[in-house]
């Protein structure tokens, strides 16, 4: 019963090192309507990710590539930002978001936001 329960206790301890990172919440928010365009886009993740090989990127209203900065990765609140290069359009913008976890395991998402004109 003792060995039991020290295997639980152990294995416990190691489960949230294998979890691997999730998606938490982004800004501008999904669907979000912004007066000026963001001067930052980011998203932030339940985990530590690998930043060289994670990234940010967007389409502007005409579903052109916007110009990005480099990714940063700021570990102490788990958050991915890059900042548009360009003037964005109003209009319609879509972000897509892709990062490795700590772990190993691949994640990636989309969100869009609305720059009023």
């Amino acid at each position: 019963m003792n060995m039991l329960l020290g295997v639980s206790c152990i294995a416990g301890l190691a489960g949230p090192a294998w979890a691997h990172a999730h998606f938490q919440t982004s800004q501008p928010t999904q669907g979000e309507k912004l007066a000026a365009a963001p001067k930052v886009v980011s998203v932030q993740f339940s985990g530590g990710i690998e930043a060289a090989v994670s990234s940010i990127t967007m389409l502007d209203a005409y579903e052109r590539s916007v110009p990005m900065s480099p990714a940063k990765y700021a570990k102490d609140s788990g958050t991915l930002s890059a900042e548009p290069s360009t003037v964005l359009v109003p209009g319609n913008c879509k972000v897509r978001w892709n990062a490795l976890s700590t772990d190993g395991h691949p994640v990636s998402g989309e969100f869009s936001f609305t720059v009023s004109p």
